[in-house]
């Protein structure tokens, strides 16, 4: 009898401690992505975003494709459907100017985010692994947008900047915290310029993450099912 009221009491704490942790946010979701890379310089387009490639969800790429004043373009960016949670978004964009100078933009954004929900705190680590040549420096930026917007800047998250050659990383970089309701967007923008005379090169990488703000409440009932186990451990000791 005893050993049956144990196992009952500790499935009811196993439970508990299982609500407990997914209101933490610690559980996996599934996402309603879309994932879009844009272009952008002076003097194309109109100076508007370009959007290359096809949207997509989970992970998508461009390139090699020339742009404005830069002859090659490679970007790639893979979001919480492929990664997985606390992934948001990663992405990598790869340029190769020409001899006429020039700022080129690069923007990715994830759409229809719905995960995590709730309070969180997003961390960007920026990364240049390399920069040379003519390219004098990158600046990199992430954003949130609780409209779900593409290419939006609504709230800016945490940015770095860079010069050559690299490599260098600057995070994870803690923002502020962030009430999260679907769905959302976040993005990355990567900021390159040129001062010609000669050819340069970029290879520059944001990763964007998240974590969940835990409620009072929510620590408190971790703390007391934590405390529950350690009892029942103890009782079955004494048992033994």
């Amino acid at each position: 009898m005893n050993a049956l009221r144990n196992s009952r009491t500790l499935a009811l704490v196993v439970t508990a401690t299982s609500l407990a942790v997914g209101a933490l946010g610690w559980v996996p979701y599934a996402n309603a992505d879309l994932i879009s890379i844009g272009l952008q310089e002076t003097g194309v387009n109109g100076g508007a975003i370009t959007v290359e490639g096809v949207p997509a969800s989970g992970a998508v790429s461009i390139g090699p494709i020339s742009y404005g004043t830069f002859s090659v373009n490679s970007a790639s960016a893979f979001d919480t459907a492929s990664l997985g949670l606390p992934g948001i978004l990663n992405s990598q964009s790869i340029n190769v100017s020409t001899s006429t100078s020039g700022v080129l933009h690069v923007w990715v954004t994830a759409q229809g985010l719905d995960a995590p929900l709730g309070v969180n705190t997003f961390f960007s680590t920026f990364t240049n692994n390399d920069l040379n040549g003519s390219v004098t420096s990158a600046v990199e930026t992430t954003f949130f947008d609780p409209g779900n917007g593409l290419f939006t800047t609504t709230s800016t998250l945490d940015t770095a900047s860079f010069l050559p050659p690299g490599p260098q990383t600057v995070g994870p970089l803690a923002s502020a915290p962030q009430s999260l309701v679907a769905p959302f967007s976040v993005t990355e923008e990567y900021t390159i310029t040129d001062a010609g005379g000669t050819s340069g090169n970029s290879n520059l990488t944001i990763d964007l993450s998240a974590d969940a703000v835990p409620e009072p409440t929510s620590l408190a009932l971790l703390a007391s099912e934590l405390v529950g186990l350690g009892w029942l451990g103890r009782r079955r000791r004494k048992a033994v």
